[in-house]
C-alpha cells in the first residue's frame, strides 16, 4: 500500500508540512504565562474551551464540508494557518493592546477559535482521506502508519524546526519580547 501515490503522497506531505512549518508551541506557553500574565488556570482553561470548540468545529465540518473536495478544504485550512500566524505575530508584538484588546480576550477569540477552524479544516478532511485511500485488508496498520507519520512531523519536526529557528537567529525570548513592548511605549 505504501507504494500507492495516494500514500506515499501523502506521507511526502506530512514530513515536508513538519519541516518547512515550525512550531513555536513552547515558546508560546512560556510567552502566555511570562508576558501575558496569563495563569496556570487560564491557560487550563484555554484546553477546555478549545475542546469544547472542537465539537462545534467537528460538527461544522459534517454539517458544511464533509461534501467539498478535501484538497479545497486544505487550501483553504492553510490560508487560514497563514492568517492565524499573523494573529500570533500580532499579540507577540503586542499590536492588540494598540486596538484595545486584551491579551485574555484576544488570546481566547483567536487562538482558540483559528484553533477549533484548522481542526474543522485540515484534521477531519485528511483523517476522511485516509479512510478514502486505505486499501482492504490492511485498514488499521494504514491508519495508523498515516497518523504516526502525521503525529513524527507535527509533534516532532514542526518543534524541532521551531526550536532551531529560534536558537540560529537570535535566541529571542519572551523576556526579550516584553522589554522590545516596554521600548514602544
Amino acid at each position: 500500500a505504501i507504494v500507492m501515490p495516494e500514500i506515499y503522497m501523502v506521507l511526502i506531505f506530512f514530513v515536508l508540512k513538519g519541516c518547512i512549518s515550525p512550531s513555536f508551541g513552547q515558546f508560546s506557553y512560556f510567552f502566555m504565562l511570562d508576558v501575558c500574565k496569563v495563569t496556570k488556570f487560564q491557560f487550563a482553561m484555554f484546553g477546555v474551551i478549545s475542546r469544547a470548540c472542537h465539537i462545534l468545529g467537528s460538527m461544522y465540518y459534517k454539517s458544511y464540508l464533509k461534501d467539498v473536495e478535501t484538497r479545497t478544504i486544505i487550501l483553504y485550512s492553510t490560508i487560514m494557518s497563514v492568517l492565524s500566524t499573523f494573529i500570533h505575530f500580532v499579540l507577540a508584538m503586542r499590536w492588540n493592546h494598540f486596538l484595545g484588546i486584551s491579551d485574555l480576550v484576544f488570546i481566547i477569540f483567536t487562538d482558540v477559535v483559528f484553533g477549533c477552524l484548522i481542526m474543522a479544516m485540515l484534521i477531519l478532511p485528511t483523517m476522511a482521506l485516509f479512510a478514502k485511500i486505505t486499501p482492504p485488508g490492511v485498514e488499521a496498520t494504514i491508519f495508523a502508519f498515516l497518523t504516526g507519520t502525521w503525529n513524527f512531523a507535527d509533534g516532532v519536526l514542526s518543534p524541532m524546526v521551531g526550536a532551531w529557528l529560534n536558537k540560529t537567529f537570535g535566541g529571542v525570548t519572551a523576556k526579550d519580547l516584553s522589554n522590545y513592548h516596554n521600548l514602544c511605549l
